[in-house]
């Protein structure tokens, strides 16, 4: 899919692959904004766009973008995340990082039993909320999934979901935490633990909502300022975003966890608060 970058469109501090005057650069990042164009730095080199208009367009192979890891990509004029892509391109996971309208987990009230699924941990079994067949999992394997150009969704690698249970506590990180965010600034430590031992089925999709385990992968259990690299998934602290995730919550079946975008923890919220979605999905990229 080819599309055109502007100098509105160019956002700094993002990697692009670009195409300058029938010249492929690739993974050049936006570093500095000037009225006539924009400041592209990469591989040791330092270009300066003066006519930064139409002409200039992403990726590589005349126009084609290339998904790299931490880089975005646009489909349809919004903009991805890219989260993982292994080497050929076949495999590449992205997450929808426009701003998206606020939508509940479920809908207002106490979920019935039937909203509610068992998770089999190693002293007991825990109740939690139930992502399969929720509002959550609706929007974003069919009414998101609707939103896409029909070249995008054939291209989509159907997958085989599972449902994981986290809890949730402040304090500093312990050996053995599942995911620990540095918080220093934002008000404290955080700690997410994985707390069954085995994964309820979901079944298949081909969007899902983001979960805990495609932020582990993506940051890592425990890296210096992960609380600042997190905000990432939730718009960070100037749009105060919190995003939720697929992930039930240990100690309440009222809850679900989710990216408190401010503080760039993960944390949790009843299934009824209004968060944003982060439909998730794995694509050959060579199909678009």
């Amino acid at each position: 899919m080819r599309n055109t970058i502007t100098k509105q469109t160019v956002e700094l501090g993002k990697k692009y692959d670009l195409s300058l005057d029938g010249n492929i650069t690739e993974n050049f990042k936006a570093i500095a904004s000037a009225e006539t164009g924009v400041t592209i730095e990469g591989n040791n080199l330092t270009e300066v766009v003066t006519n930064f208009v139409e002409n200039f367009t992403p990726g590589q192979g005349g126009g084609e973008q290339t998904p790299v890891k931490g880089g975005y990509v646009l489909i349809d004029g919004h903009k991805y995340l890219v989260l993982d892509a292994n080497e050929d391109l076949t495999q590449v996971k992205l997450m929808f990082a426009d701003l998206n309208g606020s939508k509940y987990w479920d809908v207002a009230g106490s979920p019935s039993s039937d909203e509610k699924v068992t998770f089999h941990t190693e002293s007991e079994d825990v109740l939690g909320l139930k992502y399969a067949g929720s509002n959550l999992d609706t929007y974003c394997n069919e009414t998101f999934l609707a939103t896409l150009p029909q070249e995008v969704q054939d291209a989509i690698i159907e997958q085989n979901v599972v449902q994981d249970m986290y809890s949730f506590a402040m304090g500093d990180a312990e050996e053995g935490d599942t995911f620990a965010t540095s918080a220093d600034g934002w008000g404290g430590s955080y700690r997410n633990n994985k707390v069954n031992t085995e994964s309820v089925t979901v079944g298949s999709r081909k969007i899902r909502s983001l979960m805990m385990s495609d932020i582990i992968n993506y940051l890592g259990s425990r890296t210096t300022n992960t609380a600042l690299n997190s905000m990432i998934f939730g718009f960070g602290q100037s749009l105060n975003v919190y995003a939720w995730l697929a992930d039930a919550y240990s100690d309440s079946s009222n809850r679900a966890c989710n990216v408190i975008g401010d503080y760039g923890s993960v944390s949790n919220f009843v299934w009824s608060y209004n968060s944003v979605v982060r439909p998730t999905f794995l694509i050959n990229w060579n199909l678009i």
